[in-house]
């Protein structure tokens, strides 16, 4: 697991195993602006570097909060100790 800036939300989105760059930076800019923190489950589709990031125009990536889960299973850990729950 990857983690990345902080936001004070409880609030998170999680998206699993994203394929397309363009619609992961929409919604990573969305997050940003409402401050709130992203979960990404892997594998994604395309690389998720700082490099990858911006070249999909993901130009909000490091005001982003950016978590990442190695597979669903790692997430369902980090969600249960967490006490978190899942709304789909």
């Amino acid at each position: 697991m990857l983690q990345e800036n902080h936001t004070n939300s409880d609030l998170r989105i999680v998206l699993y195993q994203p394929d397309i760059p363009g619609n992961t930076g929409s919604i990573l800019r969305f997050a940003a602006c409402m401050g709130l923190t992203v979960d990404i489950i892997e594998p994604a589709g395309f690389r998720i570097d700082d490099k990858s990031l911006q070249r999909a125009g993901m130009d909000y990536s490091e005001r982003a909060a950016l978590y990442r889960h190695d597979d669903w299973e790692q997430f369902s850990i980090w969600r249960n100790e967490q006490k978190r729950r899942l709304i789909f």
